[in-house]
């Protein structure tokens, strides 16, 4: 047999063992199931002061958004009157996109999500894009 032949075949089988590796990974909806915490932003029209910055860096501890498995999501209103106020609604994913509707609401979230690794996210509307990390 000769050499590229056997090039070949080694290539064919590590792609299938490849691929049925990846058939037991996490799929995306699954990966998406859990807390994840604001880590930066980057918005294409944003140029923070000095005191902005700082504002950010306060706001990282406060904003998070929690998935569950039975695609509800919610994440705190920020609400200076009531700091305990949580949003609510649903969610799917169709293709890159993650289609949300707050509780009460008609109107659907159109946002493109990606994942970097499994434990980092990225969430894109409106030329700005949100970074989160997962809770472990």
């Amino acid at each position: 047999m000769c050499n590229i032949c056997e090039m070949k075949q080694i290539l064919i089988i590590v792609s299938l063992m490849f691929l049925g590796l990846s058939s037991h990974a996490q799929t995306n909806a699954e990966n998406l199931i859990g807390t994840w915490r604001l880590d930066s932003m980057n918005a294409e029209y944003m140029d923070f002061s000095e005191e902005e910055e700082e504002l950010m860096e306060e706001l990282k501890t406060q904003v998070y958004i929690t998935f569950n498995a039975d695609s509800t999501f919610n994440y705190p209103e920020l609400d200076e009157d009531n700091p305990s106020s949580v949003l609510t609604g649903t969610y799917y994913l169709d293709k890159n996109n993650l289609v949300t509707r707050e509780e009460g609401g008609d109107e659907l979230e159109i946002i493109l999500y990606r994942f970097i690794q499994s434990n980092y996210l990225s969430l894109s509307v409106d030329g700005e894009t949100l970074y989160f990390r997962k809770d472990e």
